[in-house]
């Protein structure tokens, strides 16, 4: 992930009101995921090696998908994106009226 696409996470786990520990995590783990695929291309690997790297990595992704429907109280992986929208929308909404309230008052 290059650096405009770490700020743009950062400034989104921040909107979110993840506490600062999580975001941390998660801006690692985007990181990490990078570092994983580059050296995966440069150096050689055997079929076994990178079946057991794609099984660690499929459990990884499992056990962040985990975390974030519990975060968003989803029942369903495939409702994720859908809730994630919703609160971004309703962060945007209560940032609006705290704003309209300071202002008026």
């Amino acid at each position: 992930m290059d650096p405009e696409g770490i700020s743009k996470l950062e400034a989104v786990c921040r909107e979110l009101g993840l506490d600062s520990s999580l975001a941390h995590r998660i801006v690692l783990e985007a990181q990490l995921s990078r570092d994983e695929l580059e050296a995966r291309r440069i150096g050689p690997a055997s079929v076994a090696g990178d079946g057991e790297c794609m099984r660690a990595e499929r459990d990884r992704l499992l056990q962040m998908e985990a975390e974030i429907m519990k975060l968003l109280g989803s029942s369903s992986r495939e409702t994720i994106l859908h809730d994630l929208r919703n609160v971004l929308n309703d962060l945007t909404l209560l940032q609006e009226l705290s704003g309209r309230n300071s202002r008026t008052s």
